[in-house]
């Protein structure tokens, strides 16, 4: 005669469901999959346990758990309730758990009663070392200012005497074109002459390893614009009545000036800059 496990192995073998596809399916452990298709039942945890393993079994081959559990419930009622037979553990009473309260209440209150003058003397601590560091940072910062400040002076009071005047600061070597500086602003120099004679011949010619854009302008006008390079020169004429002209280059290291035939060059310290504006004003002698 078949058993509640032997209609339950014939179903899932129709399925063709393995002990793992089944176990995937309804979550039950492969082991108390195979104690049921044993008609093991005695093994399953307890009959509630058993009761809905087999319901979960049979929905997944597709058997009615219901029936099945009623057309073998003499076998389910064999098993015992183990639910009856498990140790009662007894719940603590209020009274107890009131009492473990008040008991870790009063341990937390002399734990913090032992502790409290610790935790003010640290916080005393810190704070006063936190003020000292304040103070000091201050102090430092403060010398810093100072010291920054009269460096600054010094650095002024030097080149102060080091600068000449620049309305006095003639400058002309030999075979050069001549000038005066009347002052200079970064990279902009402005200069004054009074031997430029006009009309007066203005060239600018690029070096050969590189290339520079130009602007000229003559009394606020625009004379030439354009890129020379690699050996370029460009000719212009500064016209008779003139009284200012201007040179702008975007890259000064690449060209070569000269007016009339004499080369200029500018001061010194002037020449490092990459960017140059450049401007004469011409006196009433050259005009």
């Amino acid at each position: 005669m078949k058993q509640l496990g032997d209609v339950l192995r014939e179903a899932r073998l129709q399925k063709g469901f393995s002990y793992d596809d089944l176990e995937k399916i309804t979550k039950i452990q492969k082991h108390y999959l195979e104690a049921i298709d044993r008609n093991q039942l005695d093994q399953l945890p307890s009959q509630f346990y058993a009761r809905a393993f087999i319901k979960q079994y049979a929905k997944a081959v597709n058997v009615d758990g219901d029936w099945l559990l009623n057309a073998f419930e003499s076998k389910m009622s064999d098993l015992a309730d183990e639910t009856s037979e498990e140790e009662i553990i007894p719940l603590p009473s209020r009274s107890r758990k009131e009492g473990v309260y008040q008991s870790t209440l009063k341990l937390v209150q002399q734990t913090i009663q032992n502790f409290l003058p610790l935790f003010i003397l640290l916080f005393f601590v810190l704070m006063l070392i936190l003020l000292l560091m304040s103070a000091f940072n201050e102090t430092e910062q403060k010398k810093k200012a100072e010291y920054q400040t009269e460096q600054k002076i010094k650095d002024e009071t030097s080149i102060q005497e080091e600068k000449p005047s620049l309305k006095t600061a003639k400058v002309k070597k030999r075979g050069e074109s001549d000038y005066m500086v009347e002052s200079q602003d970064g990279p902009n120099l402005f200069l004054s002459s009074k031997d430029v004679d006009l009309p007066a011949k203005l060239t600018l010619k690029a070096s050969e390893d590189g290339q520079s854009w130009i602007g000229v302008n003559v009394d606020g006008q625009l004379l030439y614009q354009g890129l020379i390079g690699y050996g370029q020169s460009v000719d212009l004429t500064i016209p008779k009545g003139t009284t200012s002209f201007s040179v702008n280059m975007g890259y000064a290291p690449v060209v070569n000036i000269s007016i009339n035939g004499l080369p200029f060059s500018p001061p010194d310290d002037f020449k490092e800059m990459t960017t140059q504006y450049i401007e004469w004003t011409l006196s009433k002698k050259g005009r």
